[in-house]
């Protein structure tokens, strides 16, 4: 019997050198899903962030028009408001390790508006003027005060792992609404 040399085949040498290759292209791979990580972390605590400020100021929102006339002008954090059937949270809130801060601030704004009258004494008698042909008076300005709030709900936080870092930055996102006295 003859022994037979194939020249066919994959030495172990090869197929370490084809895993080395491999595993140095999947290396910046890698690198770039961690990275992709952190960047849904920030994004997700930014979301998490504006939600939060969005329902704290729906909260403030339902309570009646005057229930905030005591602190008008001053910014109201770690305080907890309620009324018969709301409650309104203002402290800190931790979730996944960010702590968020909650500022909320309602101001009064005051303004006028102008109202013009028509001349009624002015028309002849007798049918309908055309409205090119009214005359009107003087306009008159009414100043109100008391009429309508200006909601600002601020939430402040630091990244994941940096609460205690005293140079990193602090990130803020205000929401702004009026609300008016309709009764």
């Amino acid at each position: 019997m003859k022994k037979y040399k194939l020249k066919l085949g994959v030495t172990l040498i090869e197929i370490l050198m084809a895993v080395g290759f491999l595993a140095m292209a999947f290396i910046p791979i890698m690198g770039l899903l961690g990275s992709s990580v952190k960047i849904t972390d920030k994004d997700q605590s930014n979301i998490l962030a504006m939600n939060l400020c969005q329902e704290k100021l729906n909260t403030a929102l339902q309570f009646e028009f005057g229930a905030f006339n005591s602190w008008l002008g001053k910014e109201l954090t770690d305080i907890e408001i309620a009324s018969e059937t709301l409650v309104l949270n203002l402290n800190s809130a931790t979730h996944n390790g960010v702590t968020y801060n909650f500022k909320l601030k309602v101001e009064d704004r005051e303004g006028s508006f102008t109202v013009a009258s028509r001349d009624f004494t002015a028309e002849s008698g007798g049918g309908a003027t055309p409205v090119a042909s009214w005359e009107f008076l003087a306009a008159t300005k009414y100043p109100y005060k008391g009429l309508v709030h200006r909601y600002t709900m601020t939430v402040e936080w630091k990244d994941k792992g940096k609460a205690t870092d005293k140079k990193a930055i602090v990130k803020n996102y205000t929401l702004v609404t009026f609300k008016a006295k309709l009764k």
